[in-house]
């Protein structure tokens, strides 16, 4: 959620539990958010937003391409006082993206965003007729917040995609409680690694595997320090069984440090029909593990953590037809 507008190229929604392909938590779809990739020419771009409530976003874009090397540099500004008490938001962010093509078909990038802010945390809604009331008049949060990432894509080379993903992400949150004076600090760390290949097997088939890794640890002096790893693999095997039949089967295997290990299949088909008419339909498992918030958060008014939770799992259904009335592109 703290994604910045002006990096996002587009957002893909997948509504399905896919946990077979893409883990814990994609219990009932995925939100696949892809940042702008670096254009052919020289760009920048300046953008002013100003609204109510003191509202002031400002942000400049710059994008290009020399030879091989790709870079795209990013960095913007939000200011508003919020449209309740104690609601103001006061954040930078600054990001940046190199790339590097190789083997005409393959990338090496670099990525890193860093977001800076100071928010207010009005609390719960009072029950008055004013609803911007807060609970909380002088509670506030300081957050820093750092992405970074390296990918090697060698594309589509000799019929065969192979993706490998590092990425190390840290949280860093101070909390004043105004009610008992208290400053809270809370460190974040996320390191992992994440790997995909594709290639056909046979005019007819296309065959996936991947692995992926997964360290998270938290220091907080309120939930003190806990760790936990997450280790998987995957396989995919989309058959083209007729020119009108497609039958996709995946299977994923998921290792967790605090929970018992999990299996999640997923099948699914599709009927190409004439006119331009597609019957499919699907079946999956799915899981969800808790995080360490969810399990060690400190008790307040509002909330609290549960060491005692268990993962949440699920069944997906789902049938469907497409029809498509316009021109195929």
């Amino acid at each position: 959620s703290n994604i910045p507008i002006h990096q996002i190229e587009r957002i893909e929604i997948l509504k399905e539990a896919a946990s077979a392909l893409y883990g814990a938590d994609a219990m009932a779809g995925v939100i696949n958010i892809i940042t702008k990739a670096p254009t052919d020419k020289p760009e920048t771009r300046l953008g002013f937003i100003v609204g109510e409530f003191g509202t002031l976003i400002e942000n400049i874009f710059y994008s290009n391409k020399i030879g091989g090397f790709g870079i795209v540099a990013t960095a913007g500004k939000e200011d508003t006082n919020g449209f309740r008490h104690n609601s103001f938001l006061d954040q930078e962010d600054v990001g940046l993206r190199l790339d590097y093509n190789f083997l005409e078909t393959g990338r090496i990038s670099f990525d890193i965003l860093h977001v800076n802010g100071e928010r207010g945390t009005p609390g719960a809604v009072q029950e008055d007729e004013n609803w911007r009331v807060a609970s909380e008049d002088s509670d506030w949060q300081r957050d820093r917040q750092t992405r970074a990432g390296i990918g090697l894509d060698f594309g589509n080379w000799q019929n065969i995609n192979l993706k490998v993903d590092i990425y190390k992400n840290y949280d860093k949150m101070e909390f004043w409680d105004n009610s008992i004076s208290t400053m809270s600090l809370h460190d974040d760390w996320e390191r992992g690694i994440q790997s995909h290949i594709a290639f056909p097997f046979g005019d007819r088939q296309i065959l996936s595997a991947g692995a992926d890794f997964l360290r998270q640890q938290s220091s907080s002096t309120k939930l003190g320090n806990n760790h936990l790893t997450r280790s998987s693999v995957f396989v995919q095997d989309e058959i083209d069984l007729f020119d009108f039949f497609i039958i996709t089967a995946g299977a994923r295997y998921d290792r967790h440090s605090l929970y018992a290990n999990k299996f999640n299949p997923r099948i699914s088909g599709a009927i190409i029909l004439p006119w331009k008419t597609k019957l499919r339909a699907s079946w999956g498992k799915a899981y969800r593990a808790p995080s360490l918030n969810d399990l060690y958060w400190p008790s307040s008014a509002y909330f609290a953590g549960n060491p005692d939770l268990k993962p949440e799992s699920g069944k997906s259904y789902e049938f469907g037809i497409e029809q498509n009335w316009g021109k195929e592109r």
